[in-house]
């Protein structure tokens, strides 16, 4: 028992030290616990921290691998490995291992966070929503998976004149619960009550959007909510503020797709 415990002290001195950001204290206590037992996948996980954290993805690469060679069935070297592979311009190959790492791993939230980002950059819907919806099973209350959820129904929906379903309202405050932000969240519900044709709801979560960040298409959204809803008095002065917003460079401009087809309802 003892020499085990002797084999693992200098990684776990290394662990230590590499949480409290002394990378070079930790370094040769690193490269001890890979000469004392090389079959380990731990100690050569840290080095990758070591060389990613020093700015060296293919150093850092090569450790990562060198873990997941001693324990295929740890997911977090495919995940760092991924991200290294990512960085360095892969995207492919860090694709398919972070698809391995949630598969061998479904409780790492954040390497479904980073696959979905990049499937959908590489705009491969079916497989996004499908992990999208995976993910969901496992962090229900996860924030980021809800909104993302969220986004890509009224995206897919939004314009084919099909209802939004409910469910989306149940994944927004889901995410609102976990701290994504307000306006975002907010807008997504304008958007769905502008679906339902709810004119009321749809202006007021607009209104609670534009609380929270100063958006041109919102803005427009909002006015266009209350003039359908007949607020008269309140579309002139929203249109009054808007203009004055305009004309001082305060609202940023953003997609106007789905301003532009409500307006068109």
């Amino acid at each position: 028992m003892k020499k085990i415990i002797d084999q693992e002290q200098p990684f776990r001195q290394a662990q230590d030290l590499m949480n409290a950001g002394e990378l070079e204290k930790a370094l040769p206590l690193i490269k001890k616990a890979i000469e004392i037992n090389d079959t380990m996948a731990g100690p050569h996980v840290l080095l990758g921290h070591y060389y990613n954290k020093n700015g060296n993805p293919e150093l850092a690469l090569k450790s990562y691998t060198n873990a997941i060679e001693r324990n295929l069935q740890w997911a977090v070297p495919y995940f760092q490995a991924a991200q290294c592979l990512l960085q360095l311009g892969k995207k492919e190959e860090g694709l398919n291992l972070l698809r391995q790492a949630v598969k061998l791993d479904p409780s790492l939230k954040e390497a479904y966070h980073l696959l979905i980002d990049q499937l959908l950059d590489e705009n491969k819907l079916a497989e996004s929503f499908n992990l999208l919806e995976e993910a969901l099973r496992h962090h229900p209350t996860d924030g980021k998976i809800n909104f993302m959820l969220a986004e890509m129904i009224n995206t897919t929906i939004w314009g084919t004149g099909k209802i939004l379903p409910a469910r989306i309202l149940t994944y927004l405050n889901a995410a609102e619960s976990d701290g994504i932000n307000p306006a975002s969240i907010n807008r997504l519900r304008g958007y769905y009550y502008t679906n339902a044709k709810d004119w009321n709801n749809a202006a007021k979560y607009f209104k609670e959007s534009l609380k929270h960040e100063l958006d041109e298409d919102t803005a427009h959204n909002c006015a266009a909510c209350l003039q359908k809803a007949g607020h008269t008095e309140e579309f002139f002065q929203m249109m009054f503020d808007l203009h004055k917003g305009l004309m001082s460079g305060i609202l940023p401009a953003q997609d106007s797709k789905q301003n532009e087809e409500m307006n068109n309802e």
